[in-house]
């Protein structure tokens, strides 16, 4: 029954792909390959309002037509980064001048010669109509409180057609109810007997929760869990008047029930196209605000560099990334104690993880046994969605995970850590000191509030290393909370030094281009490979070397030559390999591949050779992050890379291992990079 429903529900996402015109396609493609654009050149002309439009590339739909020549035409279910969504809602009505139909833009192929208008009166009454029965359908009247509230599509669009509870001008009783809430013929009685469960209605693990109460069956989050990632655990389920979606696999192979059993790792691109509340990530800013209102402990926030290119979506600069110094100004005046940069913490996870690297490198080049401990590939371990997926899905790769822990959980580590933090130990670390401020990470992943309360990373004493977890969403909603207006206005003010320095400014303490290019796919191959070569070579990899980790293809694969006689004397091999995968999807299919390759291995190394695997859940790594500022820009994600490259490029220090605050911490740490102190203060163990 488990197989057969979610093979199901994984056929519905990918002929809904099929419908949009291209099956499979990332949910955060930066666009989408059109009939009619790349492979049929054939242009079509059409009036829309009276105004004719030229040079309209076949295949397209009213819809796509219609934003293409800048005319605005309302929708719940189309979203144009989510090719096969659409067809649900009935918001997009349009008139057809030559048969006086309404049809739906979204699902109508644009004709040649074709004639629609989008503003007529009936129109607009069957659209007020449609949106009237879709607030009357779910629970709608609690917006202030809903973690939507201000980015809602569903009240945005409430909003502009003035459809009030009544229907706004008696269109309709406010007992109205939609056609999806009435049941056909025999279905209650099938509910009752058990052989057609109804969709719970509540859902919730630690990165998303769902209130189907406020779903307007739009398909969005299905397409997203199925044509994106493949774990189709959230598909359209029910029959009749009780379809919707919800959980396709309610029961794990351990007998637990929900999202976490289903399969679901927390990637949250399901509540990125949520165009409601109904589904978000489980939301923790409520608490950190009373915190910062109470003023009874002081509240530190580390900002991860994903977050830095999407912040400005949130507070008002649109996609021009809000320059560094003015979020920190922001979230200085929201009430924050401190403000640090993660990617300083990337610096050393790139160190480290190179250093693991070159260690089973060496393993293997001596022609030894291959024990589980050095086995290659080496995976990336700093997304916890895909640590989550290997541990569940292929628990005999587990050895071939990274100990490396993830940027935010080792910045965490640093600050809890006196010796670490150059500060004096507090009452509870045996000293007299204040104690360190509770420490929120700014995210662009739900899978992080997942991390930041396993029990398997707690810090020596038991403390936890992060103590909240905010989206980037959540983070906007709490600035505008606590009434923090027009940040890009403010004056610049830098990180605060996790080391005790004076300022990043001041101190030299900043990160380098390596940690901030974590924020998008490739970035920590980049920084791994590059600090590689140079301890190989004893000087940087040849411009261009590494160009193919950038970009925003799904899968990547790059190899990189080392000087023949250093590589000898490192006993290291002279081409490495690796290759940088993005989305569960690819994810799944890699998995396979490697579990594949796995079982044929001798001693635990896998052949093909990669010697590096780096995996994002997310499509084109955090900067597509699920709890990420929503967007229907289709080039969005390609915005926030270029800014993230930017960023990275521009960066004073290039190399994570030049970085002289990584250096400063070592010297802290004792032992050097991938030495007994690095291996207590930065790694962590796996319970597989």
């Amino acid at each position: 029954m488990r197989r057969r429903a979610t093979a199901a529900a994984l056929a519905w996402a990918k002929a809904a792909g099929r419908r949009g015109g291209q099956q499979g396609a990332p949910f955060s493609s930066p666009g989408r390959t059109q009939a009619g654009s790349a492979t049929d050149p054939a242009l079509i002309s059409l009036t829309i309002n009276g105004r004719p439009v030229a040079g309209t590339p076949a295949g397209l739909t009213l819809l796509e037509a219609a934003r293409s020549a800048g005319v605005a035409i309302p929708t719940l279910c189309a979203h144009p980064r989510l090719p096969g969504t659409g067809g649900a809602c009935r918001v997009c009505l349009v008139e057809d001048e030559q048969t006086g139909r309404l049809v739906p833009a979204c699902r109508t192929p644009a004709a040649p010669g074709a004639s629609i208008v989008t503003d007529t009166p009936a129109v607009r009454a069957a659209v007020r109509s449609a949106l009237a029965l879709l607030r009357a359908s779910g629970d709608h009247t609690s917006c202030p409180t809903c973690e939507a509230a201000g980015h809602c599509e569903l009240a945005d669009l409430l909003a502009r057609y003035n459809v009030g509870p009544d229907g706004g001008g008696g269109l309709l009783p406010k007992s109205a109810f939609h056609e999806w809430e009435e049941a056909s013929e025999g279905e209650e009685e099938e509910v009752e007997a058990g052989k057609h469960a109804a969709a719970p209605r509540h859902l919730a693990s630690g990165a998303i929760t769902i209130d189907l109460d406020r779903c307007v069956h739009c398909g969005r989050c299905v397409v997203a869990c199925g044509a994106l990632t493949g774990a189709a655990v959230l598909g359209m389920v029910g029959r009749g008047g009780r379809s919707g979606p919800g959980v396709v696999v309610g029961v794990g192979a351990e007998g637990g029930s929900g999202l976490a059993a289903a399969g679901c790792v927390g990637c949250g691109q399901c509540a990125a196209a949520c165009p409601t509340g109904a589904i978000e990530a489980t939301p923790a800013w409520r608490g950190v605000a009373d915190l910062l209102d109470s003023g009874r402990v002081p509240v530190a926030i580390q900002v991860a560099p994903a977050v830095l290119a999407a912040m400005g979506e949130e507070l008002g600069s649109g996609t021009t990334p809000l320059p560094p110094g003015q979020l920190v100004a922001a979230l200085r005046a929201a009430g924050f104690a401190a403000v640090y940069d993660t990617s300083l913490a990337a610096d050393v996870v790139a160190v480290e993880e190179a250093a693991e690297l070159m260690r089973r490198l060496e393993v293997a080049g001596r022609g030894g046994d291959g024990p589980a401990a050095h086995a290659l590939p080496l995976l990336s371990s700093c997304c916890p969605a895909w640590v989550a997926l290997v541990e569940r899905a292929a628990p005999a790769l587990v050895p071939n995970l990274s100990t490396t822990r993830s940027p935010h959980i080792a910045l965490g580590g640093i600050l809890k850590t006196p010796r670490l933090a150059g500060r004096a130990p507090s009452e509870e670390e045996g000293g007299g000191a204040p104690p360190p401020p509770f420490l929120v990470s700014a995210m662009p992943c739900t899978a992080k509030k997942i991390e930041a309360g396993d029990d398997r990373l707690v810090l020596e004493g038991g403390a936890r290393a992060v103590d909240a977890v905010l989206t980037t969403r959540e983070l906007g909603r709490l600035v505008r909370a606590r009434g923090v207006e027009a940040a890009a206005s403010l004056a610049p003010t830098p990180f605060d030094s996790p080391l005790g320095q004076a300022s990043a400014s001041a101190g030299g303490d900043e990160a380098s281009g390596a940690g901030a290019l974590f924020a998008a796919s490739g970035g920590v191959t980049e920084a791994v490979l590059q600090s590689v070569y140079a301890w190989v070579a004893g000087a940087p990899p040849p411009p261009g070397a590494l160009t193919a980790t950038r970009g925003l293809a799904g899968v990547k694969e790059v190899s990189l030559a080392l000087p023949p006689a250093a590589a000898a004397a490192a006993g290291v091999p002279p081409l490495l390999r690796a290759v940088i995968v993005s989305g569960v999807g690819h994810a799944r299919e890699l998995l396979e591949k490697l579990t594949a390759a796995a079982a044929a291995a001798p001693g635990g190394n896998i052949d093909p050779p990669f010697h590096l695997v780096e995996v994002m859940a997310c499509p084109g790594g955090c900067v597509g992050g699920g709890g990420q500022p929503r967007s229907a820009d289709p080039a969005i994600l390609l915005k926030r890379t270029v800014a993230t490259h930017a960023t990275g490029d521009g960066a004073a220090v290039q190399a994570a291992h030049d970085n002289p605050a990584v250096q400063t911490l070592y010297g802290r740490v004792g032992g050097g990079v991938g030495g007994a102190g690095a291996e207590a203060a930065f790694h962590r163990t796996y319970s597989c």
